[in-house]
């Protein structure tokens, strides 16, 4: 394997933003978009939960990227800096 190609699988474990996701995101956002649009849209498209359940895989994605970064650490110093920021964001 070459050298490069090892470097960018390691630069995959600390990479803070993931571009895929935005869209993941768009895709959740118009999922419930479409929900709250009038009925008459709700014949042809439902399924706008699908969307809130994305979030919550999103979500659950990135906490348990941060907590397992943070696992070489102090585990639990590390849970309550994340609850700390979740506090006040």
């Amino acid at each position: 394997m070459p050298l490069i190609e090892v470097a960018q699988r390691r630069n995959l474990h600390h990479r803070k933003y993931y571009p895929k996701i935005d869209g993941l995101r768009f895709v959740a956002i118009t999922l419930v978009l479409f929900e709250h649009f009038p009925p008459w849209i709700g014949r042809y498209f439902s399924g706008g939960y699908y969307g809130v359940d994305l979030f919550f895989v999103i979500s659950g994605f990135l906490i348990t990227k941060i907590l397992y970064q943070s696992k070489e650490h102090n585990f639990f110093k590390a849970y309550m800096g994340f609850l700390g920021r979740r506090t006040l964001r």
